[in-house]
């Protein structure tokens, strides 16, 4: 019985994309991932990332514009380590 793919489904499909170098069908998965999950700010990056890896680079900006026009914002990337018991968490571009 065909059933339609969820955002579980299609996330899967593009983490095997990026694993194995289907960079065009990965980025038919990240669009239907965009539509299942409009406010998720990793879908809109994974396809500006596919897309910059393909040398589109105007669509790559279009992302970029669609995010801020939506206000999406990309969370900087944190490291989190424990060292004699104290948490500590950095940011990306912490010195």
């Amino acid at each position: 019985m065909p059933c339609e793919a969820d955002a579980s489904a299609w996330g899967a499909l593009l983490g095997g994309c990026f694993a194995h170098g289907k960079y065009e069908l990965g980025i038919e998965a990240a669009v239907h991932l965009i539509q299942l999950q409009p406010l998720e700010e990793g879908r809109y990056v994974a396809l500006q990332n596919l897309y910059a890896t393909v040398g589109r680079t105007e669509d790559a900006l279009r992302v970029r514009k669609v995010m801020y026009d939506m206000g999406i914002r990309q969370s900087s990337g944190t490291s989190t380590i424990e060292v004699e018991g104290v948490v500590h968490e950095f940011l990306a571009g912490d010195l």
